[in-house]
């Protein structure tokens, strides 16, 4: 679905850091999503300086022990720092930017779908800031109570839409988009720019929804697409 429709869940988001903070009392947390290819997108973050995710994404993560797709091979659900960096080479580099932060600990989150890892959330424990203690919360019930959550979010909801708009009803990626801008109450020349075709193009897509969707106009592709959510 068309990412930049429904920026709503990012109130969601911010809720979660939040939450989070006060439940682990960490000052500085992390929020990612999650694509196909365990690369991580979008980061929210609270309590972290403007450059340590730039820093992060341009070579540091190679050297993170809790890197999602590390975490994704093992099938992890909740990670710590501590347990993970001792037998990783490259894990002292990791940790050594961490402290340049004044962040001395790591637990990982990773959240889960039926098609794999699609978000995660970094709790990061500063100096000052209480011990990251297993005993004191139940981790598991803690992680599935995000994910639970999360899984309501817009952007779920669109990615869940959208592959039942490709199994059942054979769209392609570019047709789900056309949809995604119909439901949105866009005419067909927004599509055409939203996509970057031409006005004949759309209304290919549109004619292909149609009788893919066996129906007879644009506020039944609508009503059929809001029915699948």
């Amino acid at each position: 679905m068309h990412p930049s429709l429904d920026t709503s869940g990012d109130a969601q988001i911010m809720h979660l850091l939040k939450f989070a903070s006060c439940a682990f009392g960490a000052s500085s947390l992390a929020f990612y999503w999650v694509d196909h290819g365990s690369e991580m997108l979008d980061f929210r973050t609270q309590g972290l300086p403007d450059d340590f995710i730039d820093r992060y994404k341009s070579g540091m993560n190679h050297f993170d022990p809790l890197v999602i797709r590390r975490l994704a091979k093992s099938k992890r659900r909740v990670a710590w720092l501590c347990e993970e960096a001792p037998p990783l080479p490259g894990a002292p580099t990791y940790i050594d930017f961490l402290n340049g932060y004044d962040i001395i600990d790591n637990l990982e989150f990773v959240f889960w779908n039926e098609d794999g890892p699609f978000a995660g959330l970094g709790v990061l424990r500063a100096r000052g800031d209480p011990p990251l203690q297993k005993a004191t919360i139940d981790l598991a019930a803690m992680q599935k109570y995000f994910e639970f959550n999360l899984q309501m979010h817009p952007r779920q909801r669109e990615a869940r839409v959208a592959a039942t708009l490709a199994r059942r009803f054979r769209l392609t990626q570019r047709e789900i988009e056309t949809v995604s801008l119909l439901c949105a109450g866009a005419s067909n020349s927004e599509i055409a720019e939203s996509l970057g075709v031409g006005l004949a193009t759309v209304k290919t897509h549109i004619v292909n929804i149609l009788d893919k969707f066996g129906v007879g106009n644009r506020a039944s592709i609508v009503s059929v697409t809001l029915s699948l959510q």
